[in-house]
């Protein structure tokens, strides 16, 4: 029969207590009320063994403490402890979703996994194993399949993998440090030798013992998880005694004694310093599906007190637009146009800030980290119970007869993960089909985890800032010496290009119209610099639209760009996958500007493209920022100069053979083009505009 919930009373201990020699008539229940009673096993309440004629409690009164007597239970008080896992997966490819599974339910803080089988580029594999809230860092096999080795690391667990020597050849490692707890974690796979490998049990014992010297000379405590494929349940093996002599000699200790394999042997490992007193209990999960069961850690450390983060926020639905017009509008009249105009921009933005404050001003919210998928349903919910269920019982029966309920308990975890796999797919299906393409490119974007970014590690966010100020200033500073230094008028004309053209006297001054029809073309996306988001600004134009000419019009007379619109929002990018996230130079920065910033360069550009075209002046083969060209404009040039140049005329393949100028040629091109535009421009306002252009 199924069980189902009672709403709408709810009682209390006391309560019930008092209900059970009550005065109140007996009523007596229906037959499916006794049998649901029956089942949840609260027919029957709990009587004491003497009946009605029960002893009196003797109540003891003393004082004073007789400190002989009182025991301290050294588990016994606000001790946070650590959870840290490892699980040899065969491959995480298939088993992705398992593991995503038991970390969110064991509330897992470091998972090590080895034997991922992963490659650098399998970017979407580490997006389906973690979880909102994760981090994954992949150290995969540097030559050939299998192997590797993956950190599975709670984003406010700050951890800082490290490298000692990347040249073992007999075991992979994976080395995270925690700066603030003062805790080293290791986790090592080693494979077992084969004449397919060439790898041998005595160079792995030398390799072995130089890995735990180093490990012994880094400071702090020392966590170290993994599988050596070495069988600790025989110790009369050699290779088992020189493992054992080495940990001791460097004051280790191997910590299970249980069989972590399905073949009955302890392959898996976990050692520690016997003197640091970090590990508080052990035990071996078989829910995962490997040959190999999860070893699961309590270690002593004080763990993120809280998932929840604060955030700032604007409730920008709640804006009266036709009040906020007319105290805009009200706010721009009390301020006069002023002639300088940096001044015009400031007032602007004071302006514009000070409306917003008053119709949406910032709020402070607590939002908390859902380590949840969002496609988790009913239907995994009850997988997931059915399979603790199963996994309760089978333990129960563990003294008695071990393979009891082995067979429910494995096919429990079947049907779960099979549940977690049709949940996620009939979600992402009905996603697709009712989203946008936008919307579509995004989540895609964020299933194949092309979205991650990468910094490098660093004690805090504002000295990671500042370093990626000062390298990239210097970086810079460094473009414009070489180009300083560059004579122009002694560059070749690679083209023989011949100038003729008329001077560019001035920028011609632009109309609200003009300023209205590049603001609606330009995108909704905002900088975090802007006073107002591009959406609100753009909704409002109408009463923005005077001043925006105005500072316009201004910059360009007087050639002077506003200070506080050459400010931009860098973000540092790795130049492409794989490189060292640590070196600087690995890194591009992306700069994002003002949206006003933004529509003074489309004013400009417009201009600048205009005279160049009629002029003839662009080079005849540029395709990227050019107006109504693009890589494919120019692939069918090629193409069309390919069937033009064919031998034979009868059907030819075409064949695509683009002709590719250096990037030193297309630079020496641009110099040289810059040069003629600088020295037929009389007009002061291009010559002050020069650096920013």
């Amino acid at each position: 029969m199924e069980t189902k919930p009672i709403h709408g009373l709810r009682y209390s201990r006391s309560s019930l207590i008092a209900l059970r020699h009550s005065r109140c008539a007996k009523v007596t229940p229906s037959a499916d009320v006794l049998s649901l009673l029956k089942e949840n096993g609260i027919l029957r309440y709990r009587g004491c063994r003497a009946g009605n004629r029960t002893r009196r409690k003797q109540l003891v009164r003393s004082t004073g403490i007789d400190s002989s007597n009182v025991v301290i239970d050294a588990n016994v008080g606000n001790e946070t402890l650590q959870h840290v896992c490892h699980w040899n997966a065969r491959s995480l490819r298939h088993k992705s979703l398992l593991l995503q599974d038991y970390v969110i339910t064991n509330e897992v803080d470091v998972m090590f996994v080895t034997e991922t089988w992963l490659t650098e580029n399998d970017d979407a594999v580490i997006a389906e194993v973690t979880p909102p809230g994760y981090t994954f860092t992949n150290v995969p096999r540097t030559g050939g399949r299998g192997g590797g080795v993956g950190a599975l690391v709670r984003s406010d667990v700050k951890l800082h993998q490290v490298t000692i020597d990347p040249h073992f050849t007999t075991f992979e490692h994976c080395i995270i440090t925690d700066k603030a707890r003062s805790v080293n974690y290791v986790a090592v796979y080693r494979p077992p030798p084969s004449s397919t490998n060439g790898l041998k049990t005595s160079t792995f014992l030398e390799e072995f013992d130089s890995f735990i010297d180093d490990m012994n000379q880094t400071p702090g405590k020392l966590l170290l998880l993994g599988d050596l494929n070495v069988h600790y349940d025989c110790p009369e093996r050699p290779d088992v005694a020189r493992v054992v002599d080495t940990l001791k000699s460097a004051g280790l200790k191997q910590y299970i004694s249980k069989p972590t394999h399905r073949h009955g042997h302890t392959l898996d490992v976990v050692i520690a310093r016997e003197d640091e007193n970090l590990l508080c209990s052990i035990r071996t999960d078989p829910s995962l599906m490997s040959d190999h069961v999860a070893v699961s850690c309590m270690i002593r450390g004080e763990r993120p007190s809280t998932d929840e983060r604060p955030q700032e926020y604007r409730k920008f639905s709640n804006i009266d637009h036709t009040l906020f017009a007319d105290d805009l509008a009200s706010f721009l009249d009390n301020q006069p146009l002023a002639e300088d105009v940096n001044s015009c921009v400031l007032n602007l933005d004071r302006d514009m800030e000070r409306v917003l404050d008053i119709h949406a001003p910032v709020c402070l919210r607590t939002t908390q980290v859902r380590h949840r998928p969002k496609w988790y349903n009913e239907e995994v919910d009850a997988a997931r119970r059915e399979r603790r269920r199963q996994e309760r019982k089978w333990r129960k029966s563990l003294k008695v007869n071990p393979d009891s309920d082995r067979s429910a308990y494995c096919e429990a975890k079947a049907a779960a993960a099979e549940a977690l796999s049709r949940a996620k797919r009939f979600y992402y299906n009905d996603l697709f089909s009712e989203s946008t393409p936008k919307d579509m490119y995004r989540e895609l974007k964020h299933l194949l985890n092309k979205s991650k970014r990468f910094l490098p590690d660093a004690d805090s966010s504002v000295e990671l800032a500042s370093t990626f100020c000062t390298f990239f200033s210097e970086k810079i500073r460094d473009l414009r010496r070489c180009i300083d230094d560059l004579n122009v008028d002694e560059l070749d004309n690679p083209n023989g290009m011949a100038i003729s053209a008329p001077s560019f006297v001035e920028f011609q001054l632009v109309t609200s119209e003009e300023v209205q029809r590049l603001s609606k073309r330009s995108p909704n996306k905002t900088c975090p610099l802007d006073p107002l988001p591009t959406w609100l600004l753009k909704r409002h134009l109408p009463v923005l639209l005077p001043k925006l000419t105005h500072i316009i019009n201004a910059s360009l007379a007087s050639g002077d760009f506003p200070s506080s619109l050459g400010v931009a929002s860098v973000t540092p990018v790795l130049k492409k996958p794989g490189l060292d996230k640590e070196r600087m130079k690995n890194y591009r920065p992306i700069s994002n500007i003002r949206f006003v910033a933004k529509l003074m360069e489309r004013v400009v550009s417009s201009q600048l493209s205009n005279y160049l075209e009629d002029n003839s002046l662009g080079d005849p083969k540029q395709s990227a920022y050019r107006k109504n060209h693009s890589t494919e404009t120019a692939l069918f040039v090629e193409w069309h100069n390919s069937e033009e140049h064919s031998p034979s005329s009868a059907s030819p393949e075409p064949v695509c053979t683009p002709h590719l100028q250096t990037t030193k040629e297309h630079t020496h091109h641009a110099l040289v083009e810059l040069s003629a535009l600088a020295s037929y421009s009389t007009a002061s306002a291009l010559q002050d505009l020069h650096p920013c252009l």
